[in-house]
């Protein structure tokens, strides 16, 4: 495909999050974009094609109208297979649409991630536009049928791409998240045990001054 057709009207976001907690600022990334990308091109009304429950939690709210379909725990146990991306990417490839927009995470280091957008157009709207030129081959069978079986296993393996890189970053998150937890954990114990030990000393201090005087006054008498 030398470039991107340019009338492609109906939008479909495939936003892809976790279904699991304690990885808040992944998911907070990908639902901030949809948010945004749902206000800038209100006109058009793009289509929400949610993967994971938090991302769909996080614009329901604001985009629930436009959600249209979503699918949840299919990497909660396990990272997603690409047999499971690809029973996704069915349901995704059987929803109306001219552009399918990709959001997620994309691993960078053990501290950082990057928020990625991708697109992908349907086959019509390239056959149409005359760019097929991603598809070019010498082709032993029915052209067309073969031509759609590859741009579905493109569209898999683009989505299997995106999980894995997204669940990098999900746990990437989450360990960063519990060695903060830990060291304000650690922190707090040691600012409690501190104070502790002060209020232990001048209870005892107290004590001794009191055992102190006390003696001292029996002597006087």
């Amino acid at each position: 495909m030398t470039e991107a057709p340019k009338d492609a009207k109906k939008v479909v976001v495939v936003a892809v999050t976790s279904d699991r907690g304690l990885c808040g600022s992944v998911n907070s990334a990908v639902a901030r974009y949809c948010k945004a990308f749902n206000r800038e091109h209100a006109a058009s009304a793009p289509s929400f094609f949610m993967v994971g429950e938090k991302g769909r939690g996080a614009i329901e709210r604001e985009c629930g109208k436009s959600i249209i379909r979503g699918v949840t725990e299919h990497n909660k146990r396990r990272p997603a297979s690409f047999a499971i991306c690809s029973v996704v990417a069915e349901q995704i490839m059987a929803t109306p649409h001219d552009k399918l927009h990709f959001v997620y995470n994309k691993f960078k280091s053990a501290i950082a991630y990057e928020l990625i957008q991708e697109d992908m157009y349907s086959l019509d709207l390239l056959q149409s536009s005359g760019n097929m030129n991603l598809y070019d081959f010498n082709y032993d069978g029915h052209k067309g049928e073969i031509q759609r079986d590859m741009h579905e296993f493109r569209l898999a393996n683009t989505l299997f791409s995106c999980n894995i890189e997204n669940g990098t970053s999900e746990q990437s998150s989450r360990v960063q998240a519990m060695e903060n937890s830990s060291k304000n954990a650690g922190e707090m114990l040691a600012k409690l045990s501190l104070q502790y030990n002060k209020g232990r000393q001048a209870k005892i201090t107290t004590e001794l001054i009191e055992v102190i005087s006390g003696s001292v006054a029996s002597e006087e008498q």
